[in-house]
């Protein structure tokens, strides 16, 4: 099976992030502003795509779906025509009759031939008493006129905005805006262990030992989704992983622990060298700070060790 195929067929593969799903879901009925934030391949447009069409399907409100939220221009155009599919966009220099019966093809030019100060204030005046929630997938950066504009969107709509990096400087003023916050962590050992059984049983990835193989993919993928996909469509590709393959991975796995391991290492050197002077020239704070920080690096060592184990 293709490459492409495999990725594609696990793409709705979803495990993990039904809790997270409920979550959300009660907190967009709610009118809570909401932050979703995890690193890359997290799930984050998964969960937010299923919110989407869970929420659609219910009708309890309005709710418009950007997956890209980088530019601040297709987001407007975006939003424009989920607002007209309900009915309720508004342009500014045509009556709302004219355009309720204009199919969204005929009005596009003429939205497209709006500024975007024009379009803002459209897609705000559209929203404005109408029960909208707006779900922004991948807003990673914010210009000025973006963050104005997303505060006005926060005074007449819900927003869920989902992020890889809650702690950007551009989205800082915006984010304290946003009162309730949900992470997505990485997976548990046993939620990955089900996302690979699951993807298994739509592709096969023939495997000589497949519970070392398991544990293997757990740790090479650090519990995140994409990782974990990835991998299996990879080696959905090899007609047969045997103990070699999986030795390769192991191996990643084992330099990762190897560079954490020779960086606590220098630090300890560094730390002891610094109590060794410290006691030379009679220093009684350094000795005492490359003793405590020794004593750190080794107890950090400790659970490195114990957790690249386990």
């Amino acid at each position: 099976m293709a490459e492409a195929s495999s990725r594609e067929l696990y793409e709705p593969v979803f495990v993990g992030r039904e809790e997270i799903l409920s979550t959300l879901w009660e907190l967009a009925l709610k009118g809570r502003n909401t932050l979703l934030w995890g690193e890359h391949g997290m799930g984050k447009s998964a969960i937010l795509e299923r919110l989407y069409r869970g929420l659609r399907e219910g009708g309890e409100v309005k709710v418009l779906f950007v997956e890209d939220s980088r530019n601040l221009k297709p987001i407007l155009m975006s939003l424009a025509q989920q607002l007209h599919a309900y009915g309720l966009f508004s342009h500014p220099h045509l009556s709302d009759g004219a355009v309720r019966g204009m199919t969204w093809r005929k009005l596009l030019p003429k939205v497209r031939g709006l500024g975007v100060p024009d379009l803002a204030r459209a897609v705000i005046a559209s929203m404005q008493g109408r029960r909208c929630l707006v779900l922004l997938d991948q807003l990673e950066r914010l210009l000025p006129t973006g963050e104005a504009w997303l505060n006005q969107v926060v005074n007449v709509a819900t927003v869920i905005v989902a992020t890889a990096d809650a702690q950007a400087r551009s989205l800082r003023g915006f984010l304290q805006r946003i009162p309730a916050k949900v992470e997505v962590p990485p997976l548990s050992r046993e939620e990955t262990y089900r996302m690979i059984e699951a993807c298994c049983a739509i592709v096969p990835v023939a495997v000589q030992d497949p519970e070392h193989y398991r544990r293997t993919l757990y740790h090479a993928s650090g519990g995140n989704p994409k990782r974990v996909k990835d991998m299996l469509a990879d080696h959905s590709l090899e007609r047969r992983l045997d103990r070699q393959g999986i030795r390769e991975l192991d191996l990643e796995v084992t330099a990762k622990y190897f560079a954490t391991s020779w960086g606590l290492f220098g630090l300890m050197v560094l730390f002891g060298a610094v109590r060794y002077i410290g006691r030379g020239i009679g220093d009684r704070d350094s000795f005492i700070i490359g003793a405590v920080m020794m004593l750190v690096m080794m107890l950090v060592g400790y659970f490195v060790r114990r957790a690249n184990r386990s």
